[in-house]
């Protein structure tokens, strides 16, 4: 128990440096808000890392909660993610030290090889994320 509440710990913490690093984050930006849920096999995905890219500009991302919920964010309190389309990517790895990381759950073209994308307008957006293992 101890060792998740580190990964949990370890992972916001390098979300916080993230966002404090990056620049750009002026007043004039618009976004849409997103919100949504994760879920791998029909069950919701918890502590998952969402990633919203757009083709120009910031990217917005969230951990996903215990019930696999997630709200993006622009900047450290900034919610939201520049409108227009996002290549989305979707995983459970983190670093836990220089040589270990925490396992990946979610199958690769929902991350590393991604196919997944989105349309962030303005106002509200809920979208939901239903992935699936592909059985052989």
């Amino acid at each position: 128990m101890y060792s998740a509440m580190m990964n949990r710990g370890c992972a916001a913490f390098i979300l916080l440096v993230m966002f404090l690093n990056t620049a750009g984050c002026g007043p004039d930006v618009r976004l849409g808000q997103v919100s949504g849920q994760v879920t791998l096999d029909g069950k919701p995905l918890s502590e998952a890392r969402v990633i919203f890219r757009p083709s120009h500009g910031r990217m917005s991302q969230a951990i996903t909660g215990e019930g696999g919920q997630f709200e993006l964010y622009y900047t450290i309190d900034r919610a939201g993610a520049l409108l227009g389309n996002h290549r989305v990517t979707i995983s459970t790895s983190e670093p836990i030290s220089p040589s270990e990381v925490t396992p990946e759950l979610v199958p690769e073209e929902y991350n590393v090889k991604s196919t997944l994308t989105a349309v962030v307008k303005g106002g509200e957006n809920t979208l939901d994320f239903d992935l699936k293992h592909t059985h052989e």
